[in-house]
């Protein structure tokens, strides 16, 4: 491939990787938002993922 292939994406400057960052980047950002999302516990903020996974490691089936 030639470098004036990759000029259309590359023409915000940065490269290819800055123009994946521009797109993915605000989908990611929401993505984790709700992923790391805490809620107060007794007075200690929580993530949801962690809440997620002790209950998924109480209640599924082992082995």
């Amino acid at each position: 491939m030639t470098t004036e292939t990759w000029t259309p994406l590359a023409a915000g400057g940065g490269g290819v990787d800055a123009t994946i960052e521009r797109f993915f980047g605000p989908v990611a950002d929401g993505f984790a938002a709700v992923i790391f999302y805490s809620v107060p516990i007794l007075g200690v903020d929580v993530p949801l993922i962690v809440t997620w996974l002790v209950i998924a490691g109480l209640f599924l089936p082992s082995g």
